[in-house]
């Protein structure tokens, strides 16, 4: 699992991955769930990335789009979040700043 404390800065970092599958989260958006923080952990389970709490992601997620609106680079977000969480695949970050994106800022995608 995931910790929290790890995915802040992780969150940062998957953000860069944002841009290399703008078709893949209109897609992610297409999910049947109620509610947005629904739709980015249902994205976020489906990408294989465990939580120990729905509230941990969710801030995390949200950690993403705050960094993007501070200016943070999206490949730096990325570099951050496989850092704090090297048991991650990169598709599996890139996964999640894509689902935070989507979920929570996606003017940036």
């Amino acid at each position: 699992m995931i910790r929290t404390t790890r995915l802040a800065s992780f969150a940062v970092t998957a953000l860069a991955a944002a841009g290399l599958t703008t078709s893949a989260l209109i897609g992610a958006g297409a999910a049947s769930a109620g509610t947005v923080d629904d739709l980015f952990l249902e994205d976020v389970a489906n990408v294989g990335i465990a939580y120990d709490t729905a509230s941990g992601a969710i801030n995390d997620g949200q950690l993403v789009c705050q960094r993007l609106d501070e200016g943070a680079d999206p490949d730096d977000i990325l570099a951050d979040y496989r850092a704090a969480s090297p048991e991650l695949t990169v598709r599996q970050a890139k996964g999640f700043i894509v689902a935070a994106a989507t979920a929570y800022c996606p003017e940036y995608l």
